[in-house]
């Protein structure tokens, strides 16, 4: 079995950011290439005890990964300040003597080449890489401006989550309830939380369903306490039988069933958006990062966004748009996703984007494959 190291922001318990490791190695397996993927995280230090990180007390389980290709996926890959995947990765080049050099479907925050130093440190290391695409449409323009060439854009890893029997069986049916996923600096802002209430109490009288509120990172974002305040606003206008704050984040197999079975999604977090859209599922976006924006574009949905979401918000480095940068909406701001929601050229959008994902894998690794067939899905792998 060949090693891959695969470096991202792995470690912390984000359901998103996990999610990038199964649905890699799902892609491996689909590809036939006898390898198995070991998440790399770009922190020092992580909780995560299946997650290698750089710090010195994980020098032991480094060693093993020594020679291995890297393979760099996902976000926080390159960013306008130190700390940067692609910059741990080249720091840590000579530890590991990697042996080949890809980055797949990666994210490039915009700006990041804006300092000449950082764009000819970047260059010169992406240079040797053999693969270099991007995750999103914002990301390519952004690699291109550091490699001086075009970038082919293949999607977030996270749509090649492989589909399960549920999925498939499901026929599309819906529960109750509609979602809402929060970023924790967002939620605390009693502004925002107020104008964002009294729309999705709209929505849900409108729809005749609940509300689920779904965190993300819940240990190291504080997701769930972060949403208290606008889970009582919404409580006291629809009753508390008709709110429910998951006291905890649902792993990745029960936020897919979450999502799958949701009337619509009213998400802030890229990968909830993501999931989403894998799912099938009716969205919204609530853009508070390039990245999001960068999402929507790259699946022909930027009309999944309020009319009213002002998009000339200039980004702030490593935090995206802050709450209080946002005007007063006017009553109304929030439309019903499912009003204007295209299922079939969504899924048709995913599927282009899956397949040139399994093909860009396919020429990575394709050299790894098995003799025999290899089954796409891991064995005892949890939909």
């Amino acid at each position: 079995m060949n090693a891959i190291s695969l470096a991202g922001s792995f470690g912390f318990g984000n359901v998103g950011d996990e999610a990038v490791v199964p649905a890699f190695q799902h892609l491996l397996l689909a590809a036939g290439a006898r390898c198995h993927a070991t998440p790399l995280s770009r922190w020092q230090r992580t909780p995560d005890p299946g997650v290698i990180d750089l710090g010195p007390e994980s020098v032991e389980q480094r060693r093993s990964l020594r020679g291995s290709d890297l393979v760099i996926c996902g976000g926080g890959i390159i960013e306008r300040r130190g700390g940067c995947v692609l910059e741990q990765m080249r720091l840590m080049e000579s530890e590991f003597e990697w042996g080949s050099l890809n980055a797949f479907a990666v994210n490039a925050e915009r700006g990041a080449a804006e300092s000449w130093l950082w764009r000819r440190r970047f260059r010169r290391f992406l240079a040797r890489f053999e693969t270099v695409v991007a995750r999103d449409a914002l990301s390519a323009r952004a690699l291109e401006v550091i490699v001086g060439r075009e970038v082919e854009v293949v999607g977030d890893v996270v749509l090649s989550l492989p589909a399960s029997d549920e999925s498939s069986a499901s026929g599309g049916a819906s529960d109750d309830y509609l979602v809402l996923n929060l970023i924790p600096s967002w939620a605390t802002n009693p502004r925002f939380s107020s104008m964002l209430a009294g729309e999705v109490v709209r929505l849900a009288i409108r729809n005749g369903c609940s509300v689920k509120i779904v965190p993300f990172a819940a240990e190291f974002d504080k997701d769930v306490q972060a949403a208290g305040d606008i889970a009582s606003r919404l409580a006291s206008e629809l009753g508390e039988e008709r709110v429910d704050l998951l006291a905890s984040q649902p792993d990745l197999p029960s936020l897919r069933r979450i999502l799958r079975h949701a009337h619509f999604v009213i998400a802030m977090r890229l990968h909830c958006c993501v999931l989403a859209a894998a799912e099938g599922v009716p969205f919204v976006a609530l853009p508070y990062h390039d990245k999001i924006w960068g999402f929507l574009e790259t699946m022909g949905l930027r009309g999944s966004s309020p009319q009213s979401w002002p998009r000339s918000l200039e980004s702030q480095p490593g935090r995206g748009y802050a709450a209080g940068d946002l005007n007063d909406l006017s009553p109304g701001w929030l439309d019903d996703p499912r009003d204007t929601w295209d299922s079939a050229a969504c899924r048709a959008r995913v599927e282009v984007l899956r397949r040139a994902q399994a093909e860009c894998v396919r020429n990575m690794f394709g050299k790894f494959a098995a003799a025999e067939p290899v089954s796409p899905t891991p064995v005892g792998f949890d939909q």
